[in-house]
């Protein structure tokens, strides 16, 4: 999936797949590559179970912004992105409801017409408000 929208993962962290698109060379698709990713996961993962037979719900929070990256350490070094944009992707997600994809509101104002009727129906993906992830962002630098 990564490869067909242009997304590049950059690691995955527990049970959390980290990844990015619009870099480094810029894109202007970039939100719609992203989401066009995210809703193809939502759909790949729809028949997943845990060993228990539960249903394997995923939340995944989007956010477009600017970054810093590099490559971090030295035994085992490995590319990494930091910043605002990272941290508040991160805080849409988990702060999220199970089984959405949470959307800033700096990406859907990047979002192509494709995804108006979407983002207003009864599709797994919800727009949201970053008011809240922003909050905790805050709350998390003070401390």
């Amino acid at each position: 999936l990564a490869l067909q929208h242009r997304v590049h993962k950059i690691e995955t962290i527990g049970d959390c797949y980290y990844c990015a698109t619009g870099m480094p060379d810029p894109d202007p698709e970039h939100a719609d590559h992203m989401l066009r990713m995210a809703m193809d996961m939502h759909e790949a993962t729809r028949s997943f179970t845990s060993p228990t037979g539960e249903p394997v719900v995923f939340r995944i929070g989007v956010h477009s912004g600017p970054v810093v990256a590099g490559v971090v350490g030295s035994k085992m070094p490995r590319y990494h992105l930091f910043g605002r944009t990272v941290r508040l992707a991160s805080a849409l997600e988990q702060s999220g409801r199970p089984g959405r994809i949470h959307v800033s509101k700096e990406t859907r104002s990047l979002l192509s017409q494709e995804f108006d009727a979407r983002l207003e129906g009864e599709d797994p993906m919800v727009f949201c408000s970053d008011a809240k992830a922003k909050a905790d962002i805050i709350n998390a630098d003070v401390q």
